[in-house]
């Protein structure tokens, strides 16, 4: 139970991200897998997309942008509103599609055909 917000159920779950000898990147993908099992997308929150194999990575949102010389995956959605200069916000391609997911061309994210088919 949260004291702050009552009605927020935040699962409890054993916080292996808390080991000091973990990376923060190692940590921030822990605690991704956490939502991802608990019907949350990392992002977004939930809902998540209704069909099951819809993914960020299959989804006309996820874009390559370019910065500092290096491209990052982010979503577009909402014009980038969950959008950041930092890790936190990068997309990831195994992520469960969330509530905006539009199925999109494989050729719009590099890695988009490894997240699930692309229905017809």
């Amino acid at each position: 139970m949260n004291d702050l917000f009552p009605n927020f159920d935040v699962p409890r779950i054993d916080h292996p991200e808390r080991d000091p000898g973990l990376s923060a990147d190692r940590r921030r993908t822990l605690r991704q897998r956490a939502d991802v099992a608990a019907g949350r997308h990392p992002l977004m929150g939930p809902p998540l997309a209704d069909h099951p194999d819809a993914r960020c990575g299959n989804c006309r949102f996820r874009q390559s942008v370019r910065y500092h010389m290096r491209s990052y995956p982010k979503c577009s959605v909402d014009d980038g509103a969950h959008t950041s200069h930092s890790a936190a916000s990068d997309v990831r391609a195994w992520w469960p599609g969330c509530r905006k997911h539009e199925w999109g061309e494989p050729s719009l994210s590099p890695d988009a055909a490894r997240s699930g088919p692309v229905p017809s």
